[in-house]
Parts: structure tokens; C-alpha cells; sequence
């Protein structure tokens, strides 16, 4: 005859172990996901504003002082209308940089690229470059997710300079 062991409790002892385990992977899945959404929205909020500055029209007769004065406001403006627009607030403070630079054609600059071979590629036209970094703070934190994000976009001007 077997005697039955007392196992009164011991769910809610093994509930308890795989609670913390559950809760880890969780919280991962909810910072990463929040991670990739915030994302995406800086890539999308660069990519924008790269797009409407490309189409600000910028005459060549001598009455902008530099190439760019009048297309990067526009373009940082919008890539940080995009942001806010997405509920990802970016104003002073709020862990947003959004920065434009302008790039001549056949000029060494922001809007260079490498083969991967060492050689440098200048913009065979005039590009604009439009570089976001936003800061994300994770809701629980125990992932290891990023806290800072970069995306850059470059883009071609659609008025090119005869000089």
C-alpha cells in the first residue's frame, strides 16, 4: 500500500516561480514593442521631412544668402509635426533632436557615403539630410531595450544650383 504524499500548496508555490518568469517576458515584449514603434515613427517623422524639403522651392538668384536657408526650416518643422502627430511629444526638453543639413553637389559634407570600401561618395546633386534622435524611456525597464534612437534620411532638392 503507497502512502499519498501532502502536496497541499505546491501550485501556488510553482505559480509563484513561473509568475516572475512570465512577468519577465512581458514586460520585454512590451518595451521592445514600444521600442519599435517609437521606431518607426522617428525613421517615418525623417523620412517626411526630408520630403517636403526637398519640394520647397529655393531661388538661385542671389536672394538666399546660403543654399538650404529656406528648405531646412521647413523640413525640420515637419519632421517635427510628424512626431507630435504620432503622440510622440518633441518639443525643448522632451529628449528630441532633429537636425538639417543642406549638401552641395560634388562637395564634401553631411550627405557623404561610403562604398564600404573606404571610398567616400560625394551627391552627384544637391541632397538635403534630415537626422531625428528621440529618447525612450521603457514602461518597466527590466528588457535591456534601447533608450535612444537615431534615423537619418537623405534626399534629393528638386531646384539643383547652376554654380
Amino acid at each position: 500500500m503507497m502512502r499519498r504524499l501532502n502536496r497541499r500548496g505546491s501550485a501556488a508555490i510553482e505559480f509563484g516561480l513561473w509568475i516572475v518568469i512570465l512577468f519577465g517576458l512581458l514586460s520585454a515584449v512590451v518595451d521592445w514593442g514600444r521600442f519599435m514603434a517609437t521606431r518607426v515613427a522617428v525613421a517615418r517623422s525623417a523620412m517626411d521631412g526630408a520630403r517636403i524639403g526637398t519640394a520647397v522651392f529655393e531661388p538661385d538668384d542671389g536672394s538666399v544668402p546660403n543654399p538650404g536657408d529656406l528648405i531646412l526650416p521647413e523640413a525640420m518643422q515637419r519632421a517635427q509635426d510628424v512626431l507630435v502627430g504620432m503622440g510622440y511629444p518633441c518639443n525643448l526638453g522632451s529628449g528630441c533632436l532633429i537636425e538639417g543639413f543642406y549638401c552641395r553637389r560634388d562637395v564634401t559634407g553631411a550627405c557623404d557615403a561610403s562604398d564600404g570600401f573606404g571610398n567616400v561618395q560625394f551627391p552627384p546633386v544637391d541632397a538635403i539630410r534630415i537626422d531625428v534622435t528621440y529618447d525612450v524611456e521603457p514602461w518597466f525597464g527590466f528588457a535591456f531595450a534601447p533608450r535612444e534612437i537615431s534615423e537619418e534620411f537623405v534626399m534629393a532638392v528638386e531646384s539643383q544650383r547652376d554654380n
